[in-house]
């Protein structure tokens, strides 16, 4: 939460099922920078609550979050990466149409989602 009030290209959000709080997602935008070091979305946070896991709620956060960006001006790919040795997250988001983009960076796999 602190790193999301002090970087201006920051969109964050809280993940709710009705009045329940299940997660959170923060999304780097580099339309809210003034001079962008990177011109493309990136998913920096996906958290949901162990308690909540496995019941869809990230595929469906994922979800909205692609269709918001598609709405969005410029808004032609979001990007996310995960650690090498985490398959299972690789899997999930495979699952939702994101695919390796061959770049690694500090030990985590980059992957894309083509929103158009």
């Amino acid at each position: 939460m602190a790193q999301a009030h002090f970087t201006p290209e920051t969109w964050f959000r809280a993940v709710y099922d009705g009045n329940e709080l299940v997660g959170f997602v923060m999304l780097y935008d580099p339309t809210l920078a003034e001079a962008p070091e990177e011109h493309e979305f990136f998913l920096w946070r996906l958290m949901i609550d162990q308690r909540f896991q496995a019941r869809g709620f990230g595929r469906a956060t994922v979800g909205l979050l692609s269709e918001h960006l598609r709405r969005r001006t410029g808004a032609r790919r979001l990007m996310v990466s995960h650690v090498k040795h985490a398959e299972r997250l690789g899997r999930f988001y495979s699952s939702l149409g994101f695919g390796y983009t061959g770049r690694e960076e500090d030990g985590e796999l980059e992957m894309a989602l083509e929103l158009c």
